[in-house]
């Protein structure tokens, strides 16, 4: 049963990118077009080879992902919840890149993915099912209260978009699945960003979207660590 679920995660990931990551499909689909103007005007329009190009990488890292996964865990609940948020950090991620914006369309599904599969860990007698509860609920509550008060501070500079799904996140993998992705994650944008300062292709007042690195971020905490 695991295996069915990398297969169906990974094909997931490479469909959702391959319709998330084209501003068109974007625009005509009532649940994931932007609301605002100003939303459209600033997407990014890729061609359909650089579409392709992205849903491939992004599957081949799904899939590495999804392997380590299997080498770590047989618990099927387990293994049902990480893949679920891959999936919904994948299309979260794909349309903060062309459109810098996160769709609650993502963060809500991980949020109640996360309350649906944490309910049946109890009734099923899942083996932690209280220290999943736990540390998801300390998870989503840390990580949010934290990510408010630096965009307090940042003037607004960190997305509630991006707030809500790492939110979801904390809810589904708990405190050490949450605590990998931020640091990966902020790590390599801090990285990315210098880059491109020194590069002078960003000025400091222009912002990054955090879903792509959120992404990488998840894989490589699954990947590289041990929970």
């Amino acid at each position: 049963m695991n295996y069915l679920i990398a297969i169906i995660t990974v094909a997931a990931c490479f469909a959702l990118a391959s319709v998330t990551l084209d501003w068109g499909k974007l625009e005509h689909s009532r649940l994931l077009r932007p609301a605002q103007p100003e939303e459209r005007a600033e997407a990014k329009r890729l061609s359909k080879a650089q579409v392709l190009g992205f849903s491939l990488l992004i599957a081949v890292g799904a899939s590495v992902t999804m392997w380590r996964l299997l080498a770590m865990s047989r618990d099927l609940l387990n293994v049902a919840k990480l893949s679920i948020a891959l999936v919904c950090l994948t299309g979260g991620a794909c349309v903060d890149y062309v459109e810098h914006r996160i769709p609650n369309l993502f963060s809500g599904a991980l949020a109640l993915s996360a309350v649906v599969l944490l309910v049946m860990g109890f009734l099923l007698k899942q083996d932690g099912a209280t220290a999943y509860v736990f540390t998801g609920v300390l998870a989503a509550a840390a990580s949010t209260l934290c990510l408010l008060v630096g965009r307090a501070l940042s003037h607004q500079g960190i997305g509630l978009g991006d707030i809500k799904i790492i939110a979801g996140l904390g809810l589904m993998g708990g405190v050490y699945i949450i605590c990998g992705t931020l640091f990966f994650s902020m790590t390599i944008c801090a990285l990315v960003s210098g880059v491109l300062l020194l590069s002078k292709k960003k000025t400091i007042r222009e912002g990054l979207p955090f879903g792509p690195f959120l992404l990488i971020g998840y894989m490589l905490t699954i990947c590289l660590i041990k929970f």
